[in-house]
């Protein structure tokens, strides 16, 4: 994100980090920390609450687009390769017909 961290209100601030199962820098440049390094840098001794729904759910949505990528491209792909044999064809039609 392009934001720096910053106390959003009284007792709320913005961390510019993502929740991820390990410390990492993504092809985006989004910082994703893991759990136990988020704790550690903000000098946190324990977690008040913590819903692993949550988590779980970030996981699975970035799956998820990552799937549907792959889903799009296969379809560009396919339709492509469909395309060309459709020219092929008609190539080959037209070519007999004029000889």
């Amino acid at each position: 994100m392009k934001k720096d961290d910053h106390m959003h209100r009284r007792n709320m601030y913005f961390h510019n980090a993502g929740l991820w199962h390990e410390d990492m820098t993504k092809k985006n440049k989004w910082q994703m920390k893991s759990l136990s390094s988020i704790i550690k840098v903000l000098g946190h001794m324990k977690v008040r609450q913590l819903r692993q729904e949550n988590v779980v759910q970030l996981y699975k949505a970035d799956t998820s687009a990552a799937i549907a990528a792959v889903v799009v491209v296969v379809v560009v792909v396919v339709v492509v390769v469909v395309v060309v044999v459709v020219v092929v064809v008609v190539v080959v039609v037209v070519a007999a017909a004029v000889m």
